[in-house]
Protein backbone atom coordinates (compact mmCIF):
# COMPACT_ATOMS: atom_id res chain seq x y z
CA UNK A 1 0.00 0.00 0.00
CA UNK A 2 3.00 2.29 0.54
CA UNK A 3 4.13 1.68 -2.22
CA UNK A 4 0.84 2.68 -4.24
CA UNK A 5 -0.01 5.60 -2.18
CA UNK A 6 3.23 7.08 -1.14
CA UNK A 7 6.36 5.70 1.21
CA UNK A 8 6.59 8.18 4.14
CA UNK A 9 3.42 10.08 3.27
CA UNK A 10 0.19 9.95 1.33
CA UNK A 11 1.07 11.44 -2.65
CA UNK A 12 -1.98 13.27 -2.21
CA UNK A 13 -2.93 16.04 0.01
CA UNK A 14 -6.51 14.63 1.02
CA UNK A 15 -6.87 11.48 1.65
CA UNK A 16 -9.77 9.01 2.44
CA UNK A 17 -11.29 5.77 0.56
CA UNK A 18 -15.07 5.68 1.51
CA UNK A 19 -17.21 8.66 0.68
CA UNK A 20 -21.11 9.09 1.24
CA UNK A 21 -22.44 11.99 0.44
CA UNK A 22 -25.12 13.80 -2.47
CA UNK A 23 -24.79 14.43 -5.87
CA UNK A 24 -24.31 18.23 -6.65
CA UNK A 25 -23.74 18.04 -10.10
CA UNK A 26 -23.29 15.79 -13.32
CA UNK A 27 -21.84 15.76 -16.41
CA UNK A 28 -24.07 16.34 -19.50
CA UNK A 29 -23.59 12.79 -20.60
CA UNK A 30 -24.07 11.15 -17.28
CA UNK A 31 -27.01 8.66 -17.03
CA UNK A 32 -26.64 6.89 -13.88
CA UNK A 33 -26.93 9.78 -11.16
CA UNK A 34 -28.59 13.03 -11.14
CA UNK A 35 -27.73 16.41 -8.76
CA UNK A 36 -29.84 15.08 -5.25
CA UNK A 37 -29.18 11.78 -5.84
CA UNK A 38 -28.14 10.00 -2.37
CA UNK A 39 -24.28 7.78 -3.26
CA UNK A 40 -21.51 5.94 -1.60
CA UNK A 41 -18.71 3.98 -2.70
CA UNK A 42 -14.87 3.53 -2.80
CA UNK A 43 -12.25 5.79 -4.32
CA UNK A 44 -9.93 3.02 -5.33
CA UNK A 45 -6.58 4.24 -5.98
CA UNK A 46 -7.60 8.22 -6.21
CA UNK A 47 -8.57 9.25 -2.62
CA UNK A 48 -9.93 12.52 -1.96
CA UNK A 49 -13.06 11.08 0.07
CA UNK A 50 -12.14 13.41 2.76
CA UNK A 51 -12.58 16.45 1.01
CA UNK A 52 -15.91 18.81 0.76
CA UNK A 53 -16.37 17.84 -2.99
CA UNK A 54 -14.71 14.61 -4.88
CA UNK A 55 -15.27 14.37 -8.44
CA UNK A 56 -16.16 10.94 -9.84
CA UNK A 57 -16.81 8.51 -12.91
CA UNK A 58 -20.52 7.73 -12.56
CA UNK A 59 -19.16 3.82 -14.30
CA UNK A 60 -16.90 1.07 -11.95
CA UNK A 61 -13.20 1.48 -12.53
CA UNK A 62 -9.79 1.46 -10.88
CA UNK A 63 -10.57 5.10 -10.22
CA UNK A 64 -13.50 3.77 -7.58
CA UNK A 65 -17.17 3.26 -8.37
CA UNK A 66 -20.27 4.72 -6.64
CA UNK A 67 -24.16 2.92 -5.87
CA UNK A 68 -27.15 4.70 -4.52
CA UNK A 69 -26.88 4.91 -0.67
CA UNK A 70 -29.42 2.80 0.93
CA UNK A 71 -32.48 4.60 2.18
CA UNK A 72 -32.40 2.93 5.53
CA UNK A 73 -29.05 3.69 6.45
CA UNK A 74 -27.46 7.01 7.14
CA UNK A 75 -24.37 7.98 5.06
CA UNK A 76 -21.68 6.87 8.16
CA UNK A 77 -23.90 3.33 7.97
CA UNK A 78 -22.82 3.64 4.24
CA UNK A 79 -19.58 4.31 4.79
CA UNK A 80 -18.87 1.02 6.98
CA UNK A 81 -20.89 -1.10 4.66
CA UNK A 82 -18.93 -0.16 1.49
CA UNK A 83 -15.55 -0.94 3.32
CA UNK A 84 -15.64 -3.34 5.59
CA UNK A 85 -18.55 -4.53 4.63
CA UNK A 86 -17.54 -6.06 1.41
CA UNK A 87 -14.30 -7.09 2.84
CA UNK A 88 -16.57 -9.36 5.14
CA UNK A 89 -18.83 -10.52 2.02
CA UNK A 90 -15.58 -11.33 0.30
CA UNK A 91 -13.66 -13.58 3.36
CA UNK A 92 -16.96 -15.19 5.16
CA UNK A 93 -17.56 -16.73 1.42
CA UNK A 94 -14.46 -18.36 1.96
CA UNK A 95 -15.72 -20.23 4.92
CA UNK A 96 -18.78 -21.90 2.91
CA UNK A 97 -20.75 -22.03 5.88
CA UNK A 98 -24.06 -23.61 6.43
CA UNK A 99 -26.74 -22.92 8.52
CA UNK A 100 -26.42 -24.13 11.83
CA UNK A 101 -22.40 -24.24 11.78
CA UNK A 102 -20.48 -22.62 14.23
CA UNK A 103 -18.63 -19.52 13.40
CA UNK A 104 -16.18 -16.84 15.45
CA UNK A 105 -15.66 -13.39 14.64
CA UNK A 106 -12.56 -12.44 16.52
CA UNK A 107 -12.68 -8.49 16.31
CA UNK A 108 -16.34 -8.82 16.47
CA UNK A 109 -16.97 -4.95 17.27
CA UNK A 110 -14.57 -3.38 14.36
CA UNK A 111 -15.80 -2.00 10.88
CA UNK A 112 -15.80 -5.45 9.38
CA UNK A 113 -16.51 -7.94 12.86
CA UNK A 114 -19.94 -6.01 13.22
CA UNK A 115 -20.69 -6.65 9.51
CA UNK A 116 -19.31 -10.47 9.69
CA UNK A 117 -21.76 -11.40 12.56
CA UNK A 118 -24.78 -9.96 11.44
CA UNK A 119 -24.07 -11.33 8.15
CA UNK A 120 -23.23 -14.71 9.79
CA UNK A 121 -26.50 -14.65 11.94
CA UNK A 122 -28.57 -13.79 8.99
CA UNK A 123 -27.48 -17.14 6.98
CA UNK A 124 -28.53 -18.87 10.04
CA UNK A 125 -25.23 -19.79 11.73
CA UNK A 126 -24.30 -20.09 14.98
CA UNK A 127 -21.75 -16.76 15.78
CA UNK A 128 -19.79 -16.41 18.89
CA UNK A 129 -17.69 -12.90 19.07
CA UNK A 130 -14.20 -12.00 20.31
CA UNK A 131 -14.20 -8.33 21.41
CA UNK A 132 -12.59 -6.13 24.11
CA UNK A 133 -14.47 -5.87 27.52
CA UNK A 134 -16.19 -2.17 26.68
CA UNK A 135 -17.46 -3.22 23.39
CA UNK A 136 -19.25 -6.66 24.70
CA UNK A 137 -22.52 -5.52 24.89
CA UNK A 138 -22.64 -3.89 21.71
CA UNK A 139 -21.41 -7.11 20.41
CA UNK A 140 -23.94 -8.96 22.14
CA UNK A 141 -26.65 -6.66 20.63
CA UNK A 142 -25.80 -7.80 17.12
CA UNK A 143 -26.71 -11.29 18.39
CA UNK A 144 -23.32 -12.89 19.06
CA UNK A 145 -22.77 -15.26 22.22
CA UNK A 146 -19.55 -15.44 24.43
CA UNK A 147 -17.45 -18.26 23.58
CA UNK A 148 -16.48 -20.90 25.86
CA UNK A 149 -12.89 -21.81 26.89
CA UNK A 150 -12.17 -25.09 24.85
CA UNK A 151 -14.68 -24.24 22.41
CA UNK A 152 -14.04 -25.39 18.45
CA UNK A 153 -15.69 -23.75 15.51
CA UNK A 154 -16.36 -24.86 11.79
CA UNK A 155 -14.77 -21.45 10.67
CA UNK A 156 -13.00 -18.50 11.91
CA UNK A 157 -12.64 -14.79 10.64
CA UNK A 158 -9.91 -12.91 11.98
CA UNK A 159 -11.11 -9.19 11.31
CA UNK A 160 -8.17 -7.66 14.11
CA UNK A 161 -5.91 -5.12 12.71
CA UNK A 162 -3.28 -5.37 15.28
CA UNK A 163 0.04 -7.27 15.73
CA UNK A 164 0.47 -10.63 13.65
CA UNK A 165 0.30 -13.06 16.84
CA UNK A 166 -1.15 -12.16 20.47
CA UNK A 167 -3.00 -14.13 22.76
CA UNK A 168 -6.64 -13.66 21.45
CA UNK A 169 -5.77 -14.39 17.96
CA UNK A 170 -4.00 -17.57 18.82
CA UNK A 171 -7.19 -18.91 20.69
CA UNK A 172 -8.93 -17.86 17.49
CA UNK A 173 -6.65 -20.37 15.58
CA UNK A 174 -6.63 -23.29 18.16
CA UNK A 175 -10.31 -23.41 18.12
CA UNK A 176 -10.76 -24.34 14.73
CA UNK A 177 -9.25 -28.00 14.03
CA UNK A 178 -7.66 -27.19 10.19
CA UNK A 179 -6.10 -24.42 9.44
CA UNK A 180 -7.69 -23.58 5.63
CA UNK A 181 -10.88 -22.98 7.83
CA UNK A 182 -9.06 -19.77 9.54
CA UNK A 183 -9.28 -16.48 7.52
CA UNK A 184 -8.05 -12.96 8.54
CA UNK A 185 -8.87 -9.91 6.43
CA UNK A 186 -5.65 -8.01 8.13
CA UNK A 187 -2.97 -10.44 6.87
CA UNK A 188 -3.97 -12.44 4.09
CA UNK A 189 -0.79 -13.28 2.93
CA UNK A 190 -0.29 -15.68 6.01
CA UNK A 191 -3.94 -17.11 6.05
CA UNK A 192 -6.44 -16.36 3.83
CA UNK A 193 -4.48 -17.90 0.91
CA UNK A 194 -3.94 -21.20 2.59
CA UNK A 195 -7.83 -21.45 2.53
CA UNK A 196 -9.00 -23.47 -0.27
CA UNK A 197 -11.30 -21.89 -3.30
CA UNK A 198 -14.93 -22.20 -2.10
CA UNK A 199 -18.55 -21.26 -3.30
CA UNK A 200 -20.11 -18.06 -1.75
CA UNK A 201 -22.40 -18.79 1.02
CA UNK A 202 -26.11 -18.90 0.29
CA UNK A 203 -28.28 -15.80 0.28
Amino acid sequence: MRLLMGITRPRRSIIGLVPAGEVVAAGRTTTRYKPGDQVCGLTGFGLGASAEHKCMRETDSTHGWLAPKPENQTYEESSAAACGGLLTLQYLAKGDSQPGQRVLVCGASGTSGTAAVQYAKHLGAEVAGVCSAANVGQVKSLGADAPEPRDTYDFVLDSVGKAKTSRPKESCRASVPARDRYVSITYPSTTATSCRSRPAWPR
